[in-house]
């Protein structure tokens, strides 16, 4: 018994001390949230001083969480939106704007069940359909966005983005026609639709037919600067062997501040069309600058090789051809090239 009253005992002591832990996190943690919430603006404390006077209302908790996520206090707000959601469970577009904050989050499953919660609790809303259809089509559950979109038709003529979507499904799943009609159906409901526009623009490019260049044309009025737009236009010059003008708009979206990631490609591809045209010295420092932006750009290392080989820098081709194969072993064009290298010096 004597044993039994000293591990009794000695437990009652590491739960105290469980318990003070606890309490000490949990006074951190709403010593840090009350400092956040200093930080915030003048609107997001009107609300707070109004949750103070009405706890129980529900609707001012998702008002604040959409001003936190504004000015990016996502914990915040995620508190506020799980309490708006305890408070009053049945409304659909605060489970709406949770799977936002998740999507954000990179949860994408969570995101998912919440949209399909606030789908249970408003089937009406084709705003939450559509977004339905955006994330099963992102996570490639193409049949599930198809679905959805399906449901949501009869409100397309009040949303061009349902028929966008529609047709990015359509690419997917190798229907060409229908995307393009889709996108077409898309810019007829909205003149305004960027990405119908320069979608509608890609696809002709892949089809090799100039009227890609009318879309382009339009996407760019309506986003002038467009990174992408400059890019898509090079390569369809760049497939139709137009190299000089491929060139000059690669070059324009070098000077672009924002050159939407799309940079590292623009290089490359002016790196491609300086060894069409046998200028191996131009291709080599192409692909450099695309490796310095983008250092595990395979092709652009294996390139790099290729013109180090051509100018006959037999050592540098060999090292370049070996890093492109450390980025991706099972690379044949690369490995072909360092057999075709060390026979050449085992001569």
């Amino acid at each position: 018994m004597a044993c039994r009253k000293k591990i009794d005992a000695g437990i009652i002591s590491i739960l105290i001390g469980i318990i003070t832990m606890l309490v000490m996190s949990c006074s951190s943690d709403k010593s840090k949230d009350h400092q956040l919430m200093k930080d915030l603006p003048d609107t997001a404390r009107a609300i707070t001083k109004k949750i103070a006077e009405d706890p129980g209302n529900a609707s001012l908790y998702y008002e604040r969480a959409k001003l936190l996520i504004a000015t990016n206090h996502n914990s915040l707000a995620m508190k506020d939106l799980n309490k708006a959601i305890e408070l009053e469970p049945d409304m659909a577009v605060y489970y709406q704007e949770k799977a936002d904050l998740l999507w954000i989050q990179g949860s994408v499953r969570e995101a998912l069940a919440n949209l399909k919660t606030a789908r249970l609790k408003n089937r009406k809303d084709p705003d939450i359909l559509l977004k339905l259809a955006e994330v099963t089509f992102i996570i490639g559950d193409y049949k599930n966005s198809q679905r959805y979109l399906d449901t949501l038709r009869d409100n397309f003529d009040a949303n061009s983005e349902g028929w966008v979507i529609r047709g990015f499904v359509f690419l997917q799943t190798e229907d060409t026609l229908s995307a393009i009609k889709s996108f077409e159906e898309a810019t007829r409901i909205d003149p305004d639709n960027y990405r119908a526009f320069l979608q509608l623009g890609v696809i002709y490019t892949h089809l090799k037919n100039p009227v890609c260049l009318e879309y382009y044309q339009t996407a760019l009025e309506l986003k002038p600067g467009s990174a992408e737009v400059y890019y898509n236009m090079g390569w369809y010059y760049q497939q139709n062997n137009d190299f000089n003008r491929a060139i000059e708009l690669y070059n324009h979206l070098l000077t672009m501040k924002d050159g939407g990631g799309l940079k590292p490609n623009a290089y490359y591809n002016l790196g491609y069309l300086h060894i069409q045209m046998k200028m191996w010295s131009e291709a080599r420092d192409y692909f450099g600058k695309a490796i310095q932006l983008n250092p595990k750009y395979v092709e652009a290392y294996y390139a790099k090789g290729f013109a180090h080989e051509m100018l006959g820098d037999i050592m540098n081709a060999k090292a370049y051809y070996e890093e492109a194969l450390k980025l991706r072993p099972s690379y044949p064009t690369a490995y072909n090239a360092l057999q075709r290298i060390n026979n050449t010096m085992n001569r």
